[in-house]
């Protein structure tokens, strides 16, 4: 059973962090660029309902990575035998988290999918600022994330062979 405890909160775990970052990914990847420049206002509050049911399915997976998150710390902390490198590295996967959480519960100054202003030339600073915006920041955290929780499961494998 314990086993089982831990493959249920592994997958939620999966699946939640899978639904922000995949859904941030398709975001800064396709969404913006596509709709960047001189919209007409029915596609800008298309984009903007489509910002706010998405908001929705970040804050559910916030909720779940938490709940699943400490769950699985507390499962994998007391019934396996772990490394030094392995608590290091969930200590600094915690705190990128908890950046990102951060940056997700407090908006942004590009937190909305899309601006109701008119197109304004892009400069290289603006561009520049964009790459440091809330969306594209989270991304970026959120794919370390995704190869520290790839390490922990190496770690984890490393450890089971040598015990």
């Amino acid at each position: 059973m314990d086993n089982f405890f831990g493959l249920i909160m592994q997958f939620l775990h999966g699946i939640a962090a899978v639904v922000w970052i995949g859904g941030t990914l398709f975001y800064v990847l396709i969404m913006k660029p596509t709709v960047d420049g001189v919209m007409p206002d029915s596609v800008s509050q298309y984009t903007r309902q489509m910002a706010i049911a998405f908001k929705g399915w970040v804050s559910l997976s916030i909720t779940l990575l938490l709940v699943t998150g400490i769950s699985l710390t507390a499962w994998r902390l007391t019934s396996h035998t772990i490394s030094l490198t392995y608590i290091a590295i969930l200590a600094i996967k915690v705190v990128i988290a908890s950046v990102m959480f951060i940056i997700v519960t407090r908006g942004s100054t590009s937190s909305s999918a899309v601006s109701s202003e008119p197109h304004k030339p892009n400069r290289s600073y603006l561009k520049a600022s964009n790459l440091f915006s809330g969306p594209n920041i989270t991304l970026i955290l959120g794919l370390v994330v995704f190869f520290l929780a790839d390490a922990l499961g190496m770690l984890v494998e490393i450890d089971a062979k040598s015990n």
